[in-house]
């Protein structure tokens, strides 16, 4: 992940317990190693137990993501529709080297909202074509 993208999902992240003053140990790999690994596995479609060496380990990476809870996930799809969805805020992703091609806070709509009339709003399908220009585009650059 380039210095830029880093700069937009660094904030995105929890702060690790033992940095709160909560106690605990540093962690052995940082956020930015473990999303490198995440990137790599996504973009080359690969299992955890097949991460290469110079990648954290796969069993460190997948517990970082089950870790993550609260108001923080990190939610890879392939689907525009179910980001827009289930998002609050979208990162696009290029390929490696790993650069911001879109930066998208999503404010429709939560609650007692139904879901097919919020997926039928005009709002929603303008979401949608912006996320998902935004992945053909960075799928070709």
């Amino acid at each position: 992940m380039t210095d830029a993208g880093w700069a937009v999902v660094r904030p995105l992240l929890p702060v690790p317990t033992w940095m709160r003053g909560r106690g605990g140990q540093p962690e052995t790999y940082c956020h930015r190693a473990i999303l490198d690994a995440i990137h790599y596995l996504v973009d080359n479609g690969i299992k955890w137990q097949a991460m290469p060496a110079g990648f954290p380990p796969w069993d460190r990476a997948w517990e970082d993501v089950r870790r993550v809870t609260g108001r923080t996930a990190v939610f890879v799809t392939h689907s525009a529709d179910e980001t827009v969805f289930l998002g609050s805020r979208i990162v696009v992703l290029t390929k490696s080297p790993g650069t911001v091609a879109l930066d998208l806070p999503i404010t429709l709509p939560r609650g007692d909202v139904d879901a097919e009339e919020l997926r039928g709003s005009r709002e929603f399908a303008e979401l949608r074509a912006q996320v998902s220009h935004a992945v053909k585009t960075a799928a070709a650059a």
